[in-house]
């Protein structure tokens, strides 16, 4: 996963008058009850007008909506997420918001930022069920480019790469940022 603990996302310092984490790692605990896009949705989109690969577009659809989710650090649902750290700041941003509750007792949120800081700390959180029509239409974009090329193309006319990067594009304002 990609580098969390650079999250600079925080409104004051910590106890340890170190407002850096440490060791932070998120991991999906339950994922979303049903996928943000339909496969009648995607064949609509990519004018597929056949149902023999139903089963494989409904795989690209979530490998997809997981691809786009670990880029944007943002779930495109609800599901609850954990997070464990060796040393949080007070005020630290939860990634894979929009954060609904936290659910470890003892442990607050204000929107996605978590309250608490301290060390050794393994939460759980929820996420909310939201979605507009740009996230489903990168999703989309992302998995036709997964479905038209399922071989290693690497430089073609016709590569998906752009098409793949227009996803990840349309998806720049919902971002969570973090520095190098």
């Amino acid at each position: 996963m990609a580098d969390y603990f650079k999250n600079s996302d925080y409104l004051e310092c910590s106890d340890y008058n170190d407002t850096s984490a440490v060791g932070v790692q998120y991991r999906v605990v339950t994922d979303l009850a049903t996928e943000p896009v339909t496969v009648e949705f995607f064949k609509q989109h990519s004018r597929i007008d056949f149902d023999s690969d139903d089963t494989l577009v409904a795989v690209y659809l979530k490998a997809a909506r997981i691809e786009l989710e670990k880029w944007s650090q943002l779930s495109f649902g609800a599901k609850t997420m954990g997070l464990t750290a060796i040393r949080l700041p007070k005020n630290f941003r939860l990634m894979f918001g929009k954060v609904n509750t936290v659910t470890t007792t003892g442990y607050t949120n204000v929107g996605d930022i978590l309250k608490e800081g301290g060390s050794d700390i393994d939460i759980e959180y929820t996420t909310l069920d939201w979605i507009d029509d740009a996230i489903r239409i990168s999703i989309c974009r992302y998995a036709a480019g997964l479905y038209i090329n399922r071989e290693n193309v690497v430089d073609t006319k016709f590569s998906t790469q752009q098409k793949q990067d227009e996803a990840k594009e349309m998806l720049k304002p919902y971002m969570n940022i973090t520095f190098p």
